[in-house]
C-alpha cells in the first residue's frame, strides 16, 4: 500500500486546489493538450505545427488524450488524466527503488515525501517521464550496458538532459576495462536518438531540428543561478535588471547577462568534464578495491552531473529540480535535507508567488537565491563525495591478498543500491 503513496498524494494535492489554481499551475498542460490533438489528427510536428521540445516528448502529452470520450476532453479533464499517468510513474519509480535498496520500506517513505514536496512539478509537467528513463540506465548499467544506453537514448529524445549522464555511464563501463560494454552502452544511446531523429528527418526534414534551435535561443531564466546573480545585485545595490516574458518562461537581461549565456555551454562543458573524471578516478578506485564498482559510486556520480547541469545552466524551471529526486536514497543524510528543503522551496515559489519574480519583489528574490545557493551546495558536496572515495563497512576487504574476499564482493548481487549513511 505504501508503494501507492506517490499516486494518492499527487490526486489528493491536485484536487484539493482550486479549479482556477489549477488550471493556472497546469498552464503548461493546455500547450502539451494542444500538441497532443495536433498528432492525433494526423498533422506533422515541426512541419504543420511549431515544437519546442524533443520528438518524443509528443508521446507523454498524446497518452492522456486516447481512448477520449465523444466530444474529447476539456483542459481539466486533460489535467486529472495527465495526473493519473503522472501518478502510475511515480509509483513505477518509487518501485524501482524499492527493489533497488534491498525491498527498504524507508525509501518508499523518502520517495513519497520527495514526491509530495515536489508535487506540482511530477503531477503537471512530463519530465517524470525521462527521469524514470535515468533510473533504469543507472541501475540496469552493470548488467545491461545496451539497455542502459536505450534509456538514455529515449530520455534524451524525451528531455535532451539524459544526455549529459553518458560520459558518467561510459566512464563506468571502462573502470573494468570493459570495452564491449562500453561500445554497448554508446550504441544503445545513439540507435535511438538516430531512429527517432531520422524519423523526425523524413517526416519534417530541416523543420524536425527546430526544438535544438529554440533551447540554442533561450536566453537567462530568471531561475537560473546565473540569474541569481544579477538579482542578487539588483537586491543589495539596484543593478539595473530587465525582466519579460518569453520562451514559455520569464527571462532576464542585465549588463553582462549575454556574455553569461555566451559562455554557458562552456561553463557547463567544463563542469560535467571534472565530474566525469572525478567518477572515473572513483570508479577506478572502487574496482582496484572491491573488484567492482557499487551502484552507489554509479548514482553519486549520475546525480553530480545532473546537479552541475542545473547550476551550470542559463535555464532552471521548478520542474528540473525533480531530475535529482531518484538519487536521493544514495545521499549522505544531511544532504538528503539539502535536497528536501531545495524540493520544498522550489515548489513553494511556483505555487504561492512565482509572479513576484516578474515584479522583482525581495522575498521571492531572496527565496530563489537561498533555493540557488542550496543547490551549488549540493552539486559540491556530491563531486567532494565522489573524491573523498569512502566506502562503508560493507565495501570492506580484508586485504588485497584476500582472494576469496575479493571474489565474494565480486559476486555479491550488484543491483543494490547501498545508501550512505
Amino acid at each position: 500500500m505504501l508503494a501507492l503513496a506517490p499516486l494518492v498524494l499527487l490526486v489528493l494535492i491536485v484536487g484539493l486546489t482550486s479549479e482556477q489554481t489549477r488550471l493556472i499551475f497546469a498552464s503548461d498542460l493546455s500547450v502539451y493538450r494542444r500538441y497532443g490533438l495536433q498528432v492525433l489528427v494526423g498533422s506533422i510536428p515541426y512541419l504543420d505545427f511549431r515544437v519546442e521540445y524533443p520528438p518524443l516528448a509528443l508521446v507523454p502529452m498524446t497518452v492522456p488524450l486516447l481512448a477520449a470520450p465523444a466530444g474529447g476532453i476539456d483542459d481539466l479533464g486533460y489535467i486529472w488524466r495527465f495526473v493519473a499517468v503522472q501518478g502510475a510513474l511515480a509509483v513505477a519509480a518509487g518501485w524501482l527503488l524499492f527493489q533497488a535498496t534491498g525491498r527498504s520500506r524507508s525509501t518508499l517513505v523518502l520517495w513519497a515525501v520527495l514526491v509530495g514536496l515536489a508535487w506540482a512539478s511530477v503531477a503537471l509537467r512530463y519530465d517524470l517521464w525521462p527521469v524514470l528513463c535515468v533510473l533504469v540506465a543507472v541501475l540496469v548499467v552493470d548488467r545491461c550496458p545496451g539497455s542502459a544506453g536505450v534509456a538514455l537514448g529515449l530520455g534524451t529524445m524525451l528531455k535532451l538532459y539524459p544526455l549529459a549522464l553518458l560520459p558518467v555511464l561510459g566512464a563506468y563501463a571502462l573502470a573494468g576495462r570493459d570495452r564491449a560494454a562500453f561500445g554497448r552502452l554508446l550504441v544503445g544511446c545513439a540507435s535511438v536518438v538516430g531512429i527517432v531523429m531520422a524519423a523526425a528527418w523524413a517526416l519534417a526534414g530541416p523543420a524536425s531540428l527546430q526544438w535544438l534551435v529554440y533551447q540554442q535561443d533561450r536566453g537567462l531564466q530568471i531561475e537560473s543561478l546565473g540569474a541569481g546573480l544579477f538579482l542578487g545585485l539588483h537586491a543589495l545595490v539596484g543593478q539595473v535588471v530587465d525582466v519579460g516574458y518569453a520562451f514559455g518562461s520569464i527571462q532576464l537581461r542585465a549588463p553582462g547577462s549575454d556574455l553569461l549565456v555566451a559562455a554557458s555551454p562552456i561553463v557547463l562543458a567544463a563542469l560535467l568534464g571534472i565530474v566525469t573524471a572525478v567518477a572515473a578516478i572513483r570508479f577506478r578506485r572502487d574496482y582496484a578495491r572491491l573488484g567492482r564498482v557499487p551502484t552507489a559510486s554509479v548514482g553519486l556520480a549520475s546525480a553530480a552531473a545532473v546537479a552541475v547541469l542545473l547550476v551550470g545552466s542559463k535555464v532552471l524551471s521548478v520542474q528540473y529540480i525533480i531530475w535529482l529526486l531518484p538519487f536521493a536514497i544514495v545521499l549522505p543524510v544531511r544532504m538528503r535535507w539539502l535536497l528536501l528543503a531545495v524540493t520544498a522551496l522550489s515548489t513553494a515559489i511556483y505555487t504561492t508567488d512565482y509572479t513576484g519574480l516578474l515584479r522583482l519583489e525581495t522575498p521571492v528574490i531572496a527565496a530563489l537565491i537561498v533555493r540557488n545557493v542550496l543547490l551549488a551546495v549540493i552539486a559540491a558536496w556530491l563531486v567532494v563525495e565522489m573524491w573523498r572515495d569512502r566506502g562503508d563497512a560493507r565495501d570492506a576487504i580484508a586485504g588485497p591478498a584476500d582472494g576469496t574476499a575479493r571474489a565474494s564482493i565480486a559476486t555479491r548481487d550488484r543491483r543494490t543500491l547501498d545508501p550512505i549513511s
